[in-house]
């Protein structure tokens, strides 16, 4: 076996390794939006509701909502709950879990989509449960447009909601109540939602059903690292009548 130093040896010269940033910011775009129109997100605004951020590594933040943070005193807080940081004290928000931090800088991170736009983070995530509850994921967008009226700073106009959260409950169609309550906390902003990230994966099924006839539906369920895990099935029937 080659130590590290005789294998660092063996390595041939080449050009250095690129991190190919400019190929997704093409892929959406970007440059067009940079250099024909001048378009770096200035006087815009992200919601992001996520795990947090990291202070240190998006300076961009302006304003942080952390539900499950010590109340610092903040007026705020009296109808958020959680601790809220101002620009005066955003220098103390954190992300122990790195998702939020990372979807920040694709954002407005200095390689970012929009650079100079400012950054309201909600900070929903419960390490406890592994995931985001409905009501934080509600309050947290809530938290962005209170925020967007205290502060001139901001222009709620040209604010955009950010979900970067995954699960597989609920109706998809957007009537579900955790839909429409997003609906309703989000008002005139629009609301990008993650999708796709599942790939190939078969988290959906169905079957088609004629009169007198059965059909059988695979469900597979992963090992969870949860002692109190639970499963949730829904079922939709669609009952068309002959003709329909």
């Amino acid at each position: 076996m080659l130590s590290a130093s005789s294998a660092h040896a063996q390595l041939p010269e080449r050009f250095a390794r690129a991190p190919l940033t400019e190929v997704a910011l093409a892929q959406v775009g970007a440059p067009a939006a940079f250099e024909r129109y001048g378009l770096t997100g200035a006087g815009s605004a992200l919601c992001l509701v996520d795990t947090g951020v990291d202070p240190t590594a998006i300076p961009a933040a302006r304003w942080v909502w952390d539900a499950r943070g010590a109340a610092r005193g903040h007026p705020l807080e009296a109808t958020f709950g959680g601790a809220v940081l101002d620009p005066e004290s955003v220098a103390l928000a954190r992300d122990e879990n790195g998702h939020g931090t990372a979807m920040a800088s694709i954002a407005v991170g200095e390689a970012g989509l929009a650079p100079a736009a400012a950054l309201i983070v909600a900070a929903a995530y419960d390490a406890g449960l592994g995931g985001f509850p409905d009501p934080d994921v509600v309050t947290g967008i809530r938290f962005c447009r209170a925020v967007a009226a205290l502060d001139d700073a901001i222009d709620e106009t040209r604010m955009v909601v950010l979900l970067s959260l995954g699960g597989h409950d609920g109706r998809h169609d957007g009537r579900g109540a955790f839909e429409r309550a997003i609906v309703d906390a989000a008002g005139d902003l629009p609301v990008v939602v993650a999708a796709g990230n599942d790939g190939e994966r078969a988290v959906h099924a169905a079957g088609r059903l004629f009169d007198g006839e059965s059909a059988s539906v695979e469900v597979r369920v992963p090992r969870s690292s949860l002692e109190d895990a639970s499963i949730g099935l829904t079922l939709r029937l669609d009952a068309r009548t002959e003709g329909a």
